[in-house]
């Protein structure tokens, strides 16, 4: 059995073994809990991204304007929340919000597939519309935009 971690230190994979790499990908992501929050009501709560429906609604309040956050820890919970409460957001939390409203519209357009390609490692918005232009694709799409992102990373760490 490949690791993830390990196959990122292939300059380039051996092409037998892309299927049994983009097979690891999936079942990475398709297992991973994520949280999902509404942008209409401020319910949240944990999900397991397989067992999503493709569309994806608050249980609560039935809106469509829901949002990927990565954990409960997540203080963009406190933004939508303050948000709600009409209050006064900084700079930077509007920012935050923005960014989360754009992944709520992301979700509403493609639903379940949002969230799988957002559930990449290092994948943001402009990255996951990339990988929704070729759903059919989506597992293979992602792991080349994670190996993007880990040699970036890592390319940042040496300077």
């Amino acid at each position: 059995e490949i690791g993830l971690r390990k196959l990122f230190f292939f300059r380039e994979e051996p092409s037998e073994l892309l299927p049994q790499i983009i097979n690891k990908v999936k079942e990475r992501i398709l297992n991973k809990r994520i949280v999902l929050a509404c942008l209409n009501c401020g319910f949240y709560d944990e999900y397991i991204v397989k067992n999503l429906s493709e569309e994806i609604v608050c249980e609560k309040c039935k809106s469509k304007l829901v949002t990927l956050i990565k954990t409960f820890k997540d203080l963009k919970l406190s933004i939508i929340n303050k948000k709600l409460k009409g209050l006064k957001l900084t700079k930077e939390e509007s920012k935050e919000y923005d960014k989360l409203f754009r992944i709520a519209e992301l979700i509403m357009e493609y639903g379940k597939y949002a969230v799988i390609a957002l559930s990449g490692i290092g994948i943001g918005i402009k990255a996951a519309i990339e990988i929704l232009r070729e759903k059919e694709r989506i597992f293979e799409k992602i792991y080349e935009k994670e190996k993007e992102f880990i040699k970036r990373k890592r390319f940042m760490a040496t300077k």
